[in-house]
């Protein structure tokens, strides 16, 4: 449950015939208190709190520019039927695959960032693995409960494809949001994973294997020249 404003939390409180004390109103939602004790509903999280979070948790600013843009591809027609349908409140990440340059990442994190918008996460991180350098982040996937795997392709050196696996179960283990892209097909990826870590991966998320389009970034860039 949220509520933006406490009139709009009487309402439903209201029609749903639960009775109340009294309701405080605090920056982050509202408590409200009954015969039984406290029960804390959350406000939905506003646009300029979303890109902080973003922005603070790595995600690439090129992405955040355009992530409140209509852009019509079939990754964020995905995204918009794995939000709609409700995918989400039952644990479910996404995996996306097939050609580069068609909106796989801008569409994860649009769902990413409604995630937030929702309260659904509270922490979520972006980790490209092309530029990964170390294992660092490894030590600190406990604070995380989403996270976006970027560009996991087949030309990855052997330590990575293992700090891969090492990644994937501490996430299933945790039952964190596991969000994933790559410019490789489904089954190029299921053989670079060994068969327990893809079994994991099946079952948290859906996944997906998208045609080659045209290129989104040289759309938004052909957009941005015609408006000038």
């Amino acid at each position: 449950m949220l509520a933006r404003t406490k009139e709009e939390l009487e309402k439903v409180l209201k029609k749903a015939g639960l009775e109340y004390r009294s309701i405080l109103e605090v920056e982050e939602g509202f408590w409200v208190f009954t015969s039984r004790g406290g029960r804390f509903i959350p406000k939905p999280r506003d646009g300029k709190r979303i890109r902080e979070m973003l922005t603070q948790a790595g995600f690439p600013l090129s992405v955040l520019n355009n992530l409140n843009r209509e852009i019509d591809t079939k990754p964020v027609k995905v995204v918009n039927g794995y939000l709609r349908k409700g995918f989400w409140k039952e644990g479910f990440g996404l995996v996306f695959a097939g050609a580069p340059g068609i909106g796989k990442t801008h569409a994860l994190i649009k769902a990413i960032a409604v995630l937030l918008k929702l309260q659904r996460i509270h922490q979520p991180v972006y980790i490209p693995f092309t530029e990964l350098s170390n294992e660092e982040i490894k030590s600190r996937l406990d604070i995380y409960d989403a996270v976006l795997l970027d560009d996991i392709n087949v030309s990855l050196p052997e330590w990575k494809f293992q700090l891969l696996e090492e990644i994937l179960f501490q996430l299933y283990n945790r039952g964190a949001f596991i969000f994933l892209t790559s410019n490789s097909s489904l089954e190029e990826l299921r053989k670079m994973l060994s068969g327990a870590i893809w079994s994991r991966l099946e079952e948290r998320t859906l996944m997906q294997e998208f045609p080659k389009e045209e290129d989104v970034r040289k759309r938004l860039k052909r957009e941005r020249l015609l408006k000038t």
